[in-house]
């Protein structure tokens, strides 16, 4: 059985921080260790530099935006269940098929750990998700 367990890690450092700040990291990473091994480190005009469009080119913008959908909801009591998952899984699956996922899962085993790894499943194996999958099922009644 998994674990339960708080975390804040929503995501790859590279998206968190921007390219462009992981890219400084390195190169104030790779400076340091040149210049540890008495090296002078990149020349201007240099391969990667900025002004030849090179590794150090990268969009101003950041790639990703910190702002969430949220939607608010009253629970009724004929709700079923609640699911929470990324885009990793709705890439590739559409809501209705999911819900469909679920609902014949529940039917024939009663087990939502088990209907979420058949749900990451099929968009993993099946699908073949080009993200990450997370899901987070929360049954409210026992409907099935």
């Amino acid at each position: 059985m998994g674990e339960l367990a708080v975390s804040r890690a929503f995501g790859d450092k590279e998206f968190k921080i921007g390219l462009q700040n992981l890219m400084n990291e390195e190169k104030n990473d790779h400076q340091q260790a040149v210049a540890a091994d008495g090296g002078s480190g990149p020349r201007a005009g240099s391969v990667g530099s900025k002004e030849d469009g090179g590794a150090g080119s990268l969009p101003e913008k950041p790639l990703v935006t910190a702002e969430p959908e949220i939607l608010i909801s009253e629970l009724t009591p004929e709700d079923e269940f609640v699911l929470l998952a990324c885009d990793g899984l709705f890439d590739v699956l559409g809501n209705e098929e999911v819900i469909d996922l679920i609902k014949t899962e529940m039917k024939q085993h009663g087990d939502a750990q088990r209907a979420v790894e058949m749900l990451s499943h099929v968009a993993i194996h099946k699908r073949r998700t080009r993200d990450n999958v997370t899901i987070v099922l929360v049954i409210l009644n026992r409907w099935w």
